[in-house]
């Protein structure tokens, strides 16, 4: 019994380290944005303050909490749309590879064995695709040799030997060619 190692597949792990610096230059640029915006707005604010000569009757809080929400509404919006970015980036990277498997997979479905999956190098999925080829390659072999068998089979029936001759040998093609079908577990 063949044991098999189990491969990730799905998880590149170079796109995830890229997906998720991604996200954190977002974050990190975003945060670097908020505070320059607080600061301008906090500064607009207490440079007006101190030009009217007038301190308003509030608390220190109470006096930028305008100017903090702002900075939090204006960062967050940026923030998301980074963030969106990021994540279209991502899902197009994955998309595209996973279509063309999907499409030769419906082939191979239909029973199109001639084609092969081909991805670029650097797509997400290459040893999946290069996995389903060798699969392909292997069912390609297979049924050549169950037509080899059929054909020899075909060839016994129309030959003139001895009866006893030729059912051995129809035996032995119909033994190699259930030894063929048996590989497929179905």
């Amino acid at each position: 019994m063949q044991t098999y190692k189990r491969r990730n597949y799905f998880i590149d792990k170079g796109a995830q380290s890229r997906f998720i610096i991604g996200f954190v230059i977002s974050s990190m640029v975003g945060g670097i944005i908020g505070v320059g915006c607080f600061v301008y707005f906090a500064r607009q604010k207490i440079d007006a303050t101190l030009y009217s000569m007038r301190l308003p009757e509030m608390a220190a809080g109470d006096l930028l909490m305008k100017e903090m929400l702002l900075t939090i509404g204006i960062t967050s919006i940026f923030v998301l749309m980074l963030f969106a970015v990021t994540a279209w980036r991502g899902v197009k990277r994955i998309d595209g590879p996973l279509r063309k498997m999907a499409g030769a997979v419906h082939h191979i479905g239909e029973g199109n064995l001639q084609g092969e999956i081909r991805v670029r190098a650097q797509d997400e999925f290459k040893g999946l695709a290069e996995e389903l080829d060798g699969m392909v390659g292997n069912m390609r072999s297979r049924f050549s040799e169950i037509r080899r068998y059929a054909g020899q089979m075909k060839e016994l029936s129309t030959i003139g030997m001895e009866r006893g001759e030729r059912k051995e040998r129809f035996l032995h093609c119909v033994r190699e060619m259930k030894k063929e079908i048996n590989t497929f577990k179905v």
